[in-house]
């Protein structure tokens, strides 16, 4: 085992040298533009609620916190608050590539210590967003300390940072701040003596609790809106797997990831077998749980939606830990495999390496000065700020033309509080329309019923929620667009009227309740697979189920710590589409008309005819109801 080394040790000259080029090459992944898609719409979102000074908890509820536009800055946002995004990026690089550097401990400066230090580095800035690449990078800083790597425990002063550093990664994205409370927990306790973990925790969990609070406070929330925010945060965390998973794709790219993922986990427990065999095996615990709380935590989050973006999280931050662990085990091979399987992987993800797949990878690295410079200026002058709005609201505004948006259905919304229906929060900024979002503002993201009631209580609130509607008739994942938060799309058809429509896109109004008191009409026990038939109303009326689950024991574990690869589905008419599991309960239209009398209901004409569900993992209990209308 390397001899141990104070880590508060001041890095050498040809260290910082190393540091500098690393630095330097990492290129932190900065984005600085906005889309008219689904993606950059959230992005776009999590800067203008804080222009709009909405409140975490108790107007907006989401997975990133009061922090999250510091990891996802845009012109949506204030010319501050791009400052802070834009220093916190260069201070988490240099960050990193310091701790990578006394993580790899080189003891000169040698051409393969360079090129495994760059390495990593180009694979960091390649794929780690700053969310994930304070998860990493808390990781290995603790791994640095830990008894064996350490002589001595960690200073107050050290467990405090860490605590505050944990509150602050947990209000910029819930799942983020877990990591990093797990990896100073374990810091806490690798240490022995329990009084010097008491008070370590004790330490830790003061300054954690007092930064969160302030934070909190600072960016103009209200201390109400913690709890709901921390619950809505766990809800959508928890109900993600189910909701979101998406399988590989059926190419060849995604079946060669898989196996360069397995090959990594893999390198990482030789790596750690190993370093126990070598030594006391339980000595090593703390050692074990830093690097098994990240794979977990990047392979989650990788393998759930399985695309481009998500896949390159684990691909990078797996080989960053086994280019640590492999030269900690003076396994010279195990950083240059490492990083060999990783390039592989990132790169295996452009279906095929022809000219124009390599133009735009070098595209987006050229590109990445230019948005750096962009911000520095936006923050620097309130005049290039406001020129660069302008110049990115017209580009979005031309996206939405071309994906059919017209003049009359914006004119419609103007001088109304509008919520965009599904997830096009990017053209409400773009045609400066008045934005007042349900609390999960992206419709979709409603995954569970007590997700889908928060917007139903602000759809509810006449006087303060919307009082008017964007609806893009779009789903995601090819689900039926009417189940998205289902009921509050029944409150949006009872309580809202299209005033205009073109293609997929209308309009909405508030208006008057058309909907009286629902009465039930049919209760079925389905059994996997079993097709149900759909009661019929009258012509006036309404047809709405609410589905009870009972999915078995197993099925509820692997959705909470990993993800089925059996998805869940609903059979429309004969029709395969993704089903919500955990927003199950909520009222989901079947049937509604077109028209009562000279009002448009939302959505247009629906009648489903039969359903069939798939994957659900146990029997389905249906009870159906007839609303009527007038």
């Amino acid at each position: 085992m390397p001899s141990a080394r104070p880590d508060t040790a001041v890095l050498r000259g040809q260290d910082l040298r190393l540091l500098f080029v690393v630095v330097a090459v990492a290129a932190f992944r900065f984005r600085f533009t906005t889309e008219g898609s689904l993606d950059p719409s959230w992005e776009l979102a999590l800067g203008w609620l804080h222009q709009r000074g909405f409140s975490h908890g108790t107007e907006i509820i989401f997975t990133f916190g009061p922090l999250g536009p510091v990891s996802n800055p845009t012109l949506a946002a204030s010319r501050a608050w791009i400052a802070v995004s834009l220093l916190a990026h260069v201070v988490a690089t240099a960050w990193f590539a310091s701790v990578l550097l006394r993580a790899l401990r080189p003891t000169r400066l040698t051409a393969g210590a360079a090129a495994v230090a760059v390495a990593a580095g180009l694979v960091a800035g390649f794929a780690l967003p700053l969310t994930e690449l304070v998860a990493v990078t808390v990781t290995l800083d603790v791994w640095t300390r830990l008894p064996g790597r350490a002589l001595r425990p960690p200073s107050p002063a050290v467990v405090a940072g860490y605590g505050a550093l944990a509150a602050a990664a947990l209000l910029g994205k819930l799942n983020t701040g877990v990591i990093v409370a797990v990896a100073v927990g374990v810091l806490v306790l690798a240490w022995p003596g329990w009084g010097q973990r008491v008070s370590a925790a004790a330490v830790a969990g003061s300054s954690a609790a007092a930064t969160g609070v302030v934070l909190w406070m600072a960016t103009g929330n209200e201390l109400a809106g913690i709890g709901p925010w921390l619950r809505a945060a766990l809800e959508t965390t928890t109900s993600y797997a189910s909701a979101m998973a998406k399988n590989p794709p059926a190419v060849p790219w995604a079946a060669l990831q898989l196996v360069l993922l397995g090959a990594l986990v893999a390198l990482l427990a030789a790596a750690l077998w190993a370093r126990c065999r070598d030594t006391d095996g339980a000595s090593r615990w703390p050692e074990v749980a830093l690097v098994a709380s990240l794979t977990w935590f990047t392979l989650k989050a990788g393998l759930v939606r399985f695309d481009r973006s998500h896949v390159d999280l684990p691909l990078a931050a797996l080989a960053i830990l086994a280019v640590v662990l492999g030269t900690a085990s003076r396994w010279r091979w195990m950083p240059a495999a490492a990083i060999g399987l990783a390039t592989v992987g990132l790169v295996a993800g452009y279906d095929s390496i022809v000219a124009g797949d390599a133009q735009r990878l070098v595209d987006r690295r050229l590109e990445q000065p230019t948005q750096v410079w962009d911000a520095v200026q936006a923050t620097a002058s309130g005049g290039a700020y406001r020129e660069q709005t302008a110049q990115e609201q017209a580009e979005i505004r031309d996206v939405y033309r071309r994906l059919g948006l017209t003049q009359p259905v914006v004119e419609a919304l103007e001088g109304r509080r509008v919520h965009a229906e599904q997830w096009d929060v990017a053209a409400l900024w773009a045609h400066g329309l008045d934005w007042r979002p349900l609390p999960v503002f992206h419709t979709y993201a409603a995954f569970s019923s007590w997700l889908d009631e928060r917007n139903v209580d602000a759809l509810e609130a006449a006087d303060e929620g919307p009082d008017a509607v964007l609806r893009n008739a779009a789903s995601i994942d090819n689900r039926v667009g009417m189940w998205d938060s289902p009921s509050a799309r029944l409150v949006m058809a009872c309580e809202f009227e299209a005033v205009a429509q073109d293609g997929s896109w209308s309009a909405l109004h508030r208006a008057e309740n058309l909907c009286g008191a629902p009465r039930e009409i049919g209760r079925i026990h389905a059994t996997e697979g079993e097709e149900i038939a759909v009661p019929t109303a009258r012509p006036d009326e309404l047809v709405v189920a609410a589905f009870e689950l009972d999915p078995s024991l197993g099925k509820r574990a692997i959705d909470l710590v990993a993800r089925d690869p059996h998805l869940p589905f609903v059979h429309v008419d004969g029709m395969r589409a993704r089903f919500v599991p955990d927003a199950a309960p909520g009222l989901h239209v079947m049937a509604q008309p077109d028209r009562v009398g000279d009002r448009d209901l939302p959505g247009g004409s629906l009648a489903i005819d039969t359903v069939r569900f798939q994957n659900l993992g146990g029997p389905v209990d249906i009870t159906f109801y007839a609303v009527p209308l007038g």
